[in-house]
């Protein structure tokens, strides 16, 4: 009898651990997806009860401000989730949110330099952003970049949790996306009436390391590639031999200082340009 009133007492104080220490994120506690994607094996109403706070769920994707329902490869967006309440006095919030490719479930693109408050979680090769303990704002704001030409659409998922602060699950609210948020691939061709290009599309931007081309010309030939900065002057420079159609290039910009270049292909008379940021 003995030791089983010890075995219960170890075990209420595990439950009560998982409890309280569950504001750092289901990824990073539980090891779990509370996403309610396809792969996810329940959302946080598995653990936190759905109705409490009359709880909603905002998600949106932001290209300088404004919402978007489509990506350009390679182009860096704003991930916004809004945890709402429509009754009560919640004590703090919390989200987890992953990006899937539509086709196979595999993680989209790359959240990036996560803010106070938000952490990264990897679990079976996808990406989780969530938060990293309570927070006392209810809209969460994370970098996603955008995945690489030819990923086709994008499926956001995310889930929300309203809390009441008493360490438990019982007193919450929580709330995830019925269906996913669907963004859909542009590709942005650079030719005018005095292009040069065909097709030119460069990701990830902002970038690290390694800058990836994706061109696609109507004649072979040699062209000039160079990176100028903000003030005009060469950073990189290099000779490209295209061919006619569809090509990949990669252009070593680790050594390049963070701030925005102008990447510029030529042929000496006609160009075909694009924006990058170094960071």
């Amino acid at each position: 009898m003995k030791s089983k009133i010890v075995y219960t007492l170890f075990a209420l104080a595990g439950f009560a651990f998982l409890f309280t220490n569950n504001a750092a994120g289901p990824a990073e506690v539980q090891g779990v997806d509370r996403t309610g994607s396809p792969i996810s094996p329940a959302p946080c109403q598995a653990c936190h009860s759905a109705g409490e706070f009359s709880p909603s769920i905002t998600v949106d994707v932001l290209d300088n401000g404004s919402s978007v329902n489509t990506y350009v490869p390679g182009q860096s967006y704003t991930l916004r989730v809004v945890a709402g309440h429509g009754s009560g006095m919640p004590a703090g919030y919390g989200f987890q949110a992953v990006a899937l490719k539509a086709t196979d479930d595999s993680q989209a693109g790359s959240f990036e330099n996560a803010p106070s408050g938000i952490q990264f979680v990897e679990l079976s090769g996808r990406q989780y952003a969530e938060q990293s303990s309570r927070s006392n704002n209810n809209t969460f704001e994370v970098e996603w970049v955008a995945p690489e030409a030819g990923t086709g659409d994008v499926n956001i998922y995310s889930a929300i949790v309203v809390a009441d602060g008493a360490n438990g699950s019982g007193g919450d609210g929580s709330a995830f996306l019925n269906n996913p948020l669907v963004l859909s691939e542009t590709l942005v061709s650079t030719k005018s009436v005095d292009g040069l290009l065909e097709q030119m599309d460069i990701y990830p931007n902002p970038v690290a390391n390694e800058l990836r081309l994706s061109l696609n010309s109507e004649i072979s030939g040699n062209y000039n590639l160079r990176i100028m900065n903000m003030q005009g002057q060469i950073a990189y420079a290099e000779s490209l031999s295209l061919i006619n159609g569809a090509q990949h290039r990669t252009v070593d910009v680790s050594q390049l200082a963070a701030g925005v270049y102008t990447v510029i292909i030529s042929d000496g008379n006609k160009s075909s340009t694009r924006r990058l940021v170094k960071k």
